[in-house]
């Protein structure tokens, strides 16, 4: 039997964990989240998405401060085995003789991703055609996912372990074992830049021109925990501690192969993106552009156990960990003073961002992500706002894993904009996503020598509260 290994939880907690591409959060703002065609903006929350666009901003000082809170699901509905056992003729699905779940020949892995605080804060300052602007967030990773239960990826192994012991005269007839797994990721984001009006109202349809430059620190900090211990079989009616049984009958090569695992690493990096963006107005239409060129990123382990047998977790080892380029164009057009509607596109180029193992090569293509939205003012200080946006990943068998996995959604967001007076405005917002199940059929099934299938779902919902100050 292979040695049983906990392998990595490089972003267990970060694919897709909010919106945008892989290692990449674009939900900056409460604003986002109640209309996610931000892309064409010239609010203040557009020191993320569109910079350029901050040159119709006004003068003086803007401040807004960002709160949101996530929460997600992920399960792994998990199956392997076949219906006649080429030995036995038997049907022989290895998850049904797991001691708590006897007899049935599926599993759900059940996991909860929360970041129940995540803060931003933008800030820009206006005078004359100059703007300077300021931005703080989470702009990449999902905060901490935990998987009480472990993964399919640590228990099809120890399934198999009465097979195993009755091919060595032992008679087991179920199994158990205790097997956790936690993981965290943030990357935190810094941002400044530049914003210049080379035209302002020219001509009888008022046309406007600006341009920004800028750049993001970003700051890696992750951690990543697991274990699987206490393996144990049923041995004529009895749960036997599986090391010590087999020690005892003088099986010590057997029982060195049913050793504990696990694994306690963090992990350091950083990385600067170099930002550029155009903002064109003409009559009532606003079109943004963005691009983010690649943060090329390795992040460090800081290992305090490893147990595992896996080199790349020990301590000091290097692993790439590259933020995606990114390239955004957006529109918003006002049908009447009240009334906007806007949309836009962005493109994540995870193709050409290292991440570990090169399986940035699997996938199809690029993540494509696509928005629509609205904007109306019920009254001078109250505006509604809904949205829309789907994302498309480009996954492929190779890709997903227990450890990593996304699913191609759609996202709809709703909320308020209320205007306090003239200096104070508050927002408040809901974004709701329906995932797509992604199915995944393998021959081998984690190195049992079985078919299997894994079923991968989530669920994601975040809320926000924003306060904006403009002097």
């Amino acid at each position: 039997m292979r040695k049983f290994i906990i392998a990595s939880a490089l972003l267990i907690a970060t694919s897709g964990a909010w919106a945008g591409g892989y290692l990449t959060n674009t939900n900056q703002s409460v604003a986002f989240l109640r209309n996610p065609a931000r892309l064409a903006t010239f609010d203040l929350d557009g020191a993320y998405t569109n910079p350029a666009g901050l040159a119709w901003l006004g003068e003086g000082w803007h401040f807004m401060f960002n709160a949101q809170n996530a929460a997600q699901t992920r399960d792994i509905y998990s199956t392997f085995g076949v219906a006649n056992h080429p030995t036995t003729g038997q049907p022989f699905y290895p998850y049904a003789l797991n001691v708590n779940q006897l007899g049935q020949t599926s599993k759900n892995f059940h996991g909860s991703a929360s970041a129940p605080f995540i803060p931003s804060l933008d800030a820009a300052y206006q005078k004359g055609p100059w703007t300077v602007s300021l931005h703080f967030g989470i702009t990449g990773g999902g905060g901490k996912a935990t998987f009480n239960n472990g993964l399919p990826m640590f228990e099809a192994p120890v399934a198999m372990i009465p097979a195993l012991l009755q091919q060595n005269g032992i008679a087991a007839d179920a199994y158990d074992a205790e097997m956790y797994m936690q993981g965290r990721q943030y990357i935190y984001g810094i941002q400044a830049g530049l914003t210049y009006r080379i035209l302002d109202n020219v001509g009888d349809l008022h046309m406007g021109l600006s341009a920004h430059i800028g750049a993001r620190m970003n700051f890696a900090s992750n951690h990543y925990e697991g274990y699987l211990r206490n393996i144990s079989a049923r041995i004529n009616g009895s749960m036997e501690p599986l090391k010590t049984y087999l020690n005892q009958l003088g099986q010590t090569e057997l029982a060195n192969k049913m050793a504990d695992m696990e694994l306690n690493c963090d992990q350091k990096g950083w990385g600067i993106a170099p930002i550029l963006g155009l903002d064109f107005r003409i009559g009532n239409l606003n079109i943004g552009t963005r691009y983010e060129f690649k943060t090329s990123m390795n992040i460090e382990n800081q290992t305090k156990k490893n147990t595992t047998g896996r080199a790349s977790f020990n301590d000091g080892v290097n692993t790439p960990n590259d933020i995606p380029a990114i390239l955004s164009i957006g529109a918003q057009y006002s049908i009447t003073p009240k009334w906007r509607v806007m949309a836009g596109y962005n493109t994540f180029f995870d193709k050409n961002a290292s991440m570990s193992g090169n399986k940035q090569k699997t996938l199809r293509h690029n993540t494509h992500e696509i928005t629509a939205g609205m904007e109306y003012d019920i009254v001078d200080r109250l505006t509604i706002s809904a949205g829309y946006q789907n994302t498309d990943y480009g996954l492929s068998n190779d890709f997903q894993s227990d450890l990593s996995f996304s699913c191609d959604s759609y996202s709809i967001g709703g909320g308020l904009k209320m205007k306090v007076n003239d200096h104070w405005s508050v927002e408040g917002a809901y974004f709701w996503t329906n995932y797509k199940d992604y199915k995944k059929e393998v021959a081998n099934y984690n190195n049992t020598s079985l078919p299997g299938t894994d079923i991968y779902k989530r669920t994601n919902k975040v809320f926000g509260l924003a306060v904006t100050y403009k002097f």
